[in-house]
């Protein structure tokens, strides 16, 4: 390939900022909610494959101009592109890390910035936590940064590789080659280089001048050259003149001239034990043997380069079908071995593509035309239709996605001035194009402050506020930041090489400092108070119409103990509660909720608009709750279900949820069987009403279905009529109307926050406000018995 060639991988192409524009356009509406794009999450394997194509061309070209390729340079470049916008987005993450996350989960958006800043941001996704709360906290606002820390991963390995295969794998091929030349049996013998190059002179073709003399003679000559020395054609251009061509001349004349330049007809008055050494004259021939020696080398070396990617391509493809779960798609969706297969067919266009002479590429236009235009559809059904969830995906839809993206890729490289180029090369995508990597930087933590709860507005509305302030912050972020630090300034000539090696080195490193400074600082949680001790005087606690001899601590049977006993059930929220409560003299409290764990059991779930199960070992919850009460005799049980009982399952062919008369039957059933197992030694139930959630929002600003407060309050409703058909047994208090004020979900509570996540409390809102609300009341039971007559949940006002 000439130098020309090798200058086309690298040329500025407008289209391919055109096929950025259209991928990042199509993650930023998948993350705002349009509906009509639920595959545009597949953007993100288009800028796998452009990394791939792009990276390598510039590789091959800086090889073939330069004979090499300068890591330290090309890893510079690299750092100079990304680092800038993305500390500046770390920085102002951990600013805003206390409003776009709750106490509880700060420590974690410490772990995804520091994973963020170290690149292996898909890994932590992976492995983010393995508790309940880990697992189904809130979105991280660096969660998008899995894919660069998979495109850096590649930019630090891919290199190295190249280098390795295209330089040293054709020199350990002629040796292999060499060596499977040589006769079996002699193969593991090991190979001396010959002191001599022909066998040593007989004793009558030695000269017969004294000794003496021969000393005198110039010894330039007397050894094997080393072969790196001089290229292999040199050394065998011509044979060595045998002895009957070898006219005799005087030591004299033949001393004057060295091996290169002396004329045949005086080689042979050489002395004897010197005639070894062969001589080839210098030529055109001789002066190109090196280029063309070095493109086969480089020729054959991105063959077994291309080979290698077409294998790795097709290993990634295989490891995302084997490591796809049926509802955790995480580790075939985050992993970099099951998304490499994108970054890999993106490089095996660019060694197909820098190894080609023009003319190949001119008669490859047709067929790269109907590709794209099979690429095109390809790619806009994927966009139309994928789910993140589905097998299929996985299962060569990745694979089919990245072949269309460089189907397009193919063609505008091959026909810069096709329609397909113009159409890709139209001034605004070009523009949306070069803003593309602040746009995917800064879109997803701005979405997530813009939410519709602090904003106000939904849907449309709320997509277009995104959008503008997106692409506002965009544009200050390549105009200050990215553009001046990617073209630098004008250095003084003193102000270079090793300075300023060394001063860019101590200028990122200062960078990174100060950037995990304010990640540390922002995400540290708030310094909680310790809350005063609830006093909650079980000795005076009575009820209006029921006595103190009549209470639970009465009953007959119960285990010794002279404190009212509380053990509190049901899922996470409730965990919430029992965990946090604060000192309480005169009363034990033991908490045996299971997290992640509610009483419906029903298999097939939609929570957040995606299918979901249960939990493992969610279907014993009956012989847990049976062991807690016969461990710790309760006087009181206090049950509290919320979440797993508002989504909706699917029961008689279909989803349904609370409030439809079948699936109301079956929770009522459900609740039944677990008041008969609290109460089974004699405990005073108290069930908790669900108070009102906003565990998550749609794209759109809208809330999913188990979120709305209809559920809420069928939930509530249903507690009350299962309470009445257990008189003087059950108690129902109202949690929903102390947390929720109003009848509206709130985050604050008295200037208190008591929601962490828009689901569980926090501890201080259940020191302070659940607490000395909830302990008196539960005391008085335990020792009085319910109170009388009881009063309705309150509902949600219309």
């Amino acid at each position: 390939m000439s130098r020309a060639a090798g200058r086309e991988n690298v040329r500025y192409q407008p289209p391919l900022d055109g096929v950025r524009a259209l991928a990042v356009l199509a993650v930023l509406l998948f993350h705002a909610g349009v509906r009509q794009l639920p595959g545009g999450f597949l953007g993100v394997d288009a800028f796998f494959v452009l990394s791939g194509f792009l990276i390598t061309s510039l590789l091959l070209g800086e090889l073939q101009r330069t004979g090499g390729i300068a890591l330290g340079a090309f890893w510079m470049r690299r750092a100079r592109r990304l680092l800038p916008a993305l500390l500046a987005t770390l920085v102002v993450v951990a600013l805003l890390a206390r409003t776009l996350a709750g106490g509880e989960e700060l420590a974690l958006v410490r772990g995804d910035a520091l994973a963020t800043l170290a690149y292996v941001a898909n890994w932590r996704m992976i492995y983010r936590g393995t508790d309940y709360f880990a697992q189904n906290a809130a979105p991280s606002p660096l969660q998008h940064t899995w894919s660069l820390g998979i495109e850096e991963q590649f930019y630090l390995c891919w290199p190295v590789i190249a280098i390795a295969v295209i330089v040293f794998a054709p020199r350990l091929t002629r040796r292999a080659r060499t060596y499977l030349a040589r006769p079996p049996h002699t193969r593991w013998m090991r190979r001396t280089r010959p002191r001599w190059a022909h066998p040593a002179p007989t004793r009558l073709e030695r000269p017969t001048q004294p000794r003496a003399a021969r000393r005198t003679q110039p010894r330039t000559a007397s050894r094997t050259p080393i072969r790196w020395r001089r290229p292999t054609q040199t050394r065998l251009a011509s044979p060595t003149p045998t002895s009957l061509e070898r006219p005799t001349r005087p030591d004299a004349a033949r001393r004057t001239q060295t091996s290169w330049t002396r004329p045949a007809h005086t080689r042979s008055t050489r002395p004897a034990h010197t005639r070894w050494a062969r001589t080839t004259p210098a030529g055109p021939a001789h002066e190109e043997a090196g280029p063309r020696q070095a493109s086969r080398t480089q020729r054959f070396g991105r063959g077994i380069l291309l080979a290698l990617v077409l294998a790795g391509a097709l290993a990634s493809a295989i490891t995302a079908a084997l490591l796809y779960r049926e509802g955790d798609v995480g580790r075939a969706y985050f992993g970099t071995d099951t998304r490499a297969q994108a970054l890999f067919i993106g490089c095996a266009l660019a060694l197909v593509l820098s190894g080609r002479e023009p003319g190949f590429r001119r008669r490859g236009q047709r067929i790269s035309g109907v590709a794209a235009a099979l690429g095109l559809v390809v790619t806009g059904f994927l966009w139309a239709y994928a789910d993140g969830t589905q097998a299929w995906l996985y299962r060569g839809g990745l694979t089919l996605g990245a072949l269309g993206v460089v189907a397009v890729l193919w063609h505008v490289s091959v026909v810069p001035a096709g329609t397909l180029s113009r159409v890709l090369s139209v001034a605004p995508l070009v523009m949306i194009g070069q803003i593309s990597y602040g746009l995917y930087l800064w879109h997803w933590p701005l979405f997530q402050l813009l939410d519709a709860d602090r904003t106000g507005v939904t849907g449309t509305r709320l997509i277009m506020l995104r959008l503008a302030v997106v692409l506002a912050v965009a544009i200050a972020s390549y105009w200050l930041i990215e553009r001046p630090v990617r073209r630098g300034v004008r250095r003084p000539a003193w102000f270079a090489g090793r300075r300023a090696a060394m001063a860019s080195a101590l200028a990122v490193t200062v960078l990174v400092a100060g950037t995990v400074a304010a990640v540390m600082s922002g995400t540290r949680p708030a310094t909680v108070t310790a809350a005063a001790p609830v006093v909650v005087f079980p000795s005076g606690a009575t009820s209006a119409g029921a006595s103190a001899a009549h209470g639970p601590m009465t009953r007959a049977g119960r285990k010794p103990g002279g404190q009212p006993r509380i053990t509190i059930l049901g899922d996470s929220v409730a965990w919430t509660v029992g965990t946090y409560l604060p000192e309480h003299p005169g009363l034990t409290v033991t908490t045996r909720a299971i997290q992640g764990c509610g009483i419906a059991l029903l298999p097939d779930i939609l929570t957040q608009g995606s299918p979901h199960t249960n939990y493992p070992n969610c279907e014993h919850w009956p012989d847990r709750w049976r062991s807690a009460i016969r461990l710790d005799d309760p006087d009181v049980a206090v049950i509290l279900l919320n979440r797993w009982e508002l989504m909706d399952r699917r029961i008689q062919g279909g989803y349904q949820h609370v409030g439809q008369p079948a699936f109301d039957t079956y929770l009522s059933g459900q609740l039944t069987e677990g008041i008969s197992i609290a109460k089974s030694r004699g405990a005073q139930i108290v069930l908790l009403t669900a108070a009102y959630t906003r565990r998550s929002e749609r794209p759109d600003g809208g809330l999913y279905p188990e979120d709305e407060p209809i559920r809420v309050d069928a939930w509530n409703h249903l507690l009350q009529a299962t309470a009445l058909r257990f008189p003087g047994q059950v108690s129902v208090l109202d949690l929903n109307a102390v947390t929720c004020p109003g009848g509206r979900f709130a985050w604050d509570v008295g200037g208190l926050r008591i929601r962490s996540d828009g689901l569980h409390f926090t501890p201080p809102g259940v020191q302070q406000v659940i607490a000395p609300w909830l302990l008196p009341q539960v005391a008085r039971i335990a020792v009085a018995g319910p109170p009388a007559p009881q009063g309705r949940a309150t509902a949600r006002p219309d």
